[in-house]
């Protein structure tokens, strides 16, 4: 695993690349909370 928050200076993929990863796991838990979503309004809306 790489050590994200250390070394500031340059490097301006890794200072890009948790924005990348924050990006992913928002989309991931946004798909989830979705699908909850979606089967709660199909069990209320029957």
């Amino acid at each position: 695993m790489m050590k994200i928050t250390g070394n500031p200076e340059g490097k301006g993929f890794l200072s890009f690349f948790p924005l990348l990863w924050f990006g992913r796991l928002f989309s991931g838990i946004w798909n989830l909370i979705s699908d909850i979503i979606d089967l709660t309004a199909a069990d209320f809306f029957t």
